[in-house]
């Protein structure tokens, strides 16, 4: 048992760094750097978003997914947290969710601005260029 419990870790470090290989070498944004408002195109089928973290730690969502079928865009609100290269999204009421569509984000620099990829994009390590969240230059949210 001992033996499985030490040859697991190295592999565990070893795919948690794989996230952050295809980024630049850039340090991580800082908290205060990273708060504004962030937009994802997506692939022009419907993924449509923009998040606006703000430096309090709440944050604000419009998803404008369904628009272009005549649905009605949605909002979301919470609170956010950064640990390290993550950003945890919370709920209204203060609860984390691993279920939902915002629950944890990868933080780093894109085209040298904030930059952020939800964790359920990245496919070993890697998402296409539609799924970054980019910071807008708008100033704080």
């Amino acid at each position: 048992m001992k033996l499985f419990r030490f040859s697991i870790a190295p592999l565990a470090l070893v795919l948690a760094s794989c996230a952050t290989s295809w980024h630049s070498a850039e340090a991580i944004p800082a908290k205060p750097e990273i708060a504004g408002v962030y937009d994802i195109q997506g692939d022009g089928l419907g993924v449509c978003m923009t998040i606006a973290l703000n430096a309090n730690g709440q944050y604000r969502a419009i998803n404008f997914g369904g628009v272009h079928r005549g649905d009605a865009s949605s909002e979301t609100s919470g609170s956010w947290q950064l640990e390290k290269n993550h950003i945890f999204f919370y709920d209204a009421k203060g609860r984390y969710d691993a279920s939902a569509y915002l629950n944890y984000a990868e933080i780093f620099y894109h085209h040298g601005v904030p930059a952020f990829v939800l964790a359920r994009h990245l496919h070993n390590g890697k998402v296409h260029e539609w799924f970054v969240f980019t910071k807008q230059p708008r100033g704080e949210a």
